[in-house]
């Protein structure tokens, strides 16, 4: 008699645990931000466990304005002034650096966490 309750409360507690390793991926998001190029290094792919192994640049931005990108959630808007972590899968020159350029932000990820992604550089003058 106890059997099949016992079978669906197994089952309710696989279903909770897949869930819990597949993550529930962010909401769509974008900025477009205005910033300093502070730092730009080429990194493994794996280090920030991304798979297969491949290059990735690594810029570190100073945000210098902050801007929606409606209807996307911005997840940068508390942000401004701060320095963060950005990366893109194209190739970035480091005569950008000390640069202001103007570009698009994503972040992808789950609760368990993610990264900001660099888009669609529109702008590039001296700081």
């Amino acid at each position: 008699m106890l059997r099949p309750a016992i079978l669906i409360l197994v089952f309710l507690i696989e279903m909770v645990n897949v869930s819990l390793v597949q993550g529930v991926p962010v909401i769509p998001n974008e900025s477009i931000v205005a910033a300093e190029v502070v730092d730009l290094t080429t990194i493994d792919a794996t280090t920030v466990n991304i798979n297969p192994p491949q290059v990735l640049f690594r810029m570190k931005l100073r945000l210098l304005s902050v801007q929606e990108s409606p209807p996307l959630a911005n997840f940068l808007h508390a942000k401004k002034g701060e320095i963060i972590e950005v990366y893109s899968k194209e190739s970035l020159s480091s005569g950008l650096v000390g640069k202001v350029m103007k570009a698009r932000i994503t972040f992808r990820g789950d609760e368990r966490g993610g990264l900001y992604w660099i888009q669609e550089i529109t702008e590039r003058k001296s700081f």
